[in-house]
């Protein structure tokens, strides 16, 4: 089983479309075939993130944003990174790149290429929604 962390914009484009993003979070996450690791920071930025009002155009996107981050919170495994790392030029994102070192992930599911320009860091592959469905996600 694979142990992925996501990237803020995996988890709003979840919610806008049905595309990789969501059956990555929908197919693969929520029924576990998958461990989703998170973090205090990171569950803070999804939070921040998706309270934005430039959201709320999208319908129900307020009440959709809620359902997903309380079942994050329930499926994601949590660990708290004890390391800090300078590797992506958006220092924020280092984030990120902590957790998935500290936790062990296999993969960042990012699809913010212009921040995370390396496809891969001390073997943590990090790649877009679609790359994982199609590689990974639809066995």
């Amino acid at each position: 089983m694979h142990n992925v962390v996501l990237d803020t914009n995996v988890v709003i484009s979840s919610i806008i479309n049905v595309g990789y993003s969501n059956k990555v979070l929908y197919q693969l996450i929520a029924p576990r075939k998958i461990t989703l690791h998170i973090s205090t920071p990171i569950l803070d930025e999804y939070i921040k993130v998706l309270s934005r009002p430039k959201f709320t155009k999208f319908k129900n996107f307020k009440t959709n944003s809620d359902f997903i981050l309380s079942n994050i919170y329930k499926v994601g495994r949590k660990f708290t990174p004890d390391i800090e790392l300078d590797v992506i030029k958006d220092k924020s994102d280092n984030k990120f790149i902590e957790l998935a070192v500290f936790s062990k992930a296999n993969f960042i599911i990012t699809g913010n290429t212009k921040h995370f320009t390396i496809k891969e860091y001390k073997d943590i592959k990090i790649i877009s929604p679609k790359e994982y469905w199609e590689n990974f996600g639809k066995k």
